[in-house]
């Protein structure tokens, strides 16, 4: 049999039935690299049309139904999944307002295995949701299960193991630096051991008032003075009167080197979270009269009710429970929309971490 498409005239050199969500198709083999591609007359006969404004085939049934199967565009073609190998190409697709969304490849997948280290499945999924990215659970086992480093190399048989650390507590060691939100300086304090953080806004940056803030919002609030206080070259923490007073209470400070590799964004890595948590709160709260500074405890609150990293929060390390309201009484609207506004932002604060691992 000839056919004549684009390129001219081919001879085929056989034909194959594929199973497809429209029904069976028969589709004739050519030397030439082209896809699958179905004609009108198969389009025809299964009574199926294309609406390339909302992406779907639609198929009219004798029973006078509609059944309608999502498109994917590809390339500048639109492309109808068959099932199986063909769902690797994309794993997930969302319908929104009629348009069909492609997210994470094959290849990207393999990507984010090879780069976080060869995780397990769970552990992927867990980053991908946590992200805001849809994907197929199923698809990332497989991916684990075929992965030659993950077969070279797998894990040993669980044992009981524990590792030693060092004895640090709460308020052994803590870094403060300075950021900025919305033009204005502000304290912000991160423990060490717990990452339990806390924040004050400046109203100068000389080393008296940084002082001051840092015994209003820490030393005076919790367990008393820190053994060591970490901190960045900026001149408001090697001033002279900052140093003084830090000796007077027997407290070590350390500047971390500018150039040192395991200091790089060591302090400016805890700015994101708690910066994203006040704009977040600022815009819940927008028509109400809160000042900054109890919008600025929100969220330091916020961010130390949200788990880190290590599924830790920090709050639950340093008292042991979260704070609990009473039912005898009852809290005002405005708590209400404070405890809204404070929700949103733990959500955002973990999005925001999870996306900076992916």
């Amino acid at each position: 049999m000839h056919i004549t498409f684009g390129i001219g005239l081919i001879s085929s050199l056989g034909t194959t039935d594929v199973d497809t969500p429209v029904g069976s198709i028969k589709f004739h083999i050519t030397i030439s690299v082209t896809p699958f591609l179905s004609c009108l007359a198969d389009m025809d006969k299964m009574k199926v049309h294309y609406n390339n404004l909302t992406d779907l085939l639609i198929q009219h049934c004798i029973t006078g139904e509609e059944n309608t199967y999502p498109v994917i565009r590809k390339y500048g073609h639109p492309f109808l999944l068959l099932g199986g190998p063909e769902e690797n190409l994309v794993h997930s697709f969302e319908k929104l307002n009629g348009i069909i969304e492609c997210y994470l490849t094959d290849t990207e997948l393999r990507r984010l295995h090879r780069r976080f280290g060869h995780p397990s499945a769970d552990r992927l999924a867990k980053i991908l949701s946590r992200s805001g990215h849809d994907f197929n659970r199923q698809a990332i086992k497989n991916l684990t299960k075929f992965c030659d480093s993950c077969q070279k190399y797998p894990k040993s048989p669980r044992r009981f193991k524990f590792n030693l650390k060092d004895d640090r507590n709460f308020n052994s060691c803590v870094y403060i630096d300075v950021l900025y939100i919305d033009e204005k300086q502000v304290l912000q304090v991160v423990d060490e051991a717990t990452c339990v953080q806390a924040a004050r806004w400046l109203k100068s940056m000389n080393a008296q008032e940084a002082w001051n803030s840092l015994r209003n919002c820490w030393i005076d609030v919790y367990l008393g003075p820190p053994d060591v206080i970490v901190h960045d070259a900026g001149t408001n923490f090697t001033g002279k009167e900052f140093k003084q007073s830090a000796i007077a209470m027997s407290i070590t400070t350390k500047v971390a080197p500018t150039e040192a590799h395991h200091s790089i964004g060591l302090f400016e890595r805890y700015h994101t979270p708690l910066r994203r948590a006040y704009e977040v709160i600022s815009k819940e709260l927008g028509g109400t009269k809160t000042d900054r500074t109890s919008l600025l405890q929100m969220a330091v609150k916020a961010v130390n009710d949200t788990a880190g990293p290590d599924d830790l929060i920090p709050t639950l390390l340093v008292f042991g429970a979260y704070p609990r309201m009473t039912e005898s009484d009852p809290p005002t609207p405005s708590i209400f929309k404070r405890a809204a506004a404070i929700k949103a932002a733990m959500k955002e604060v973990r999005k925001l971490r999870a996306k900076e691992k992916v």
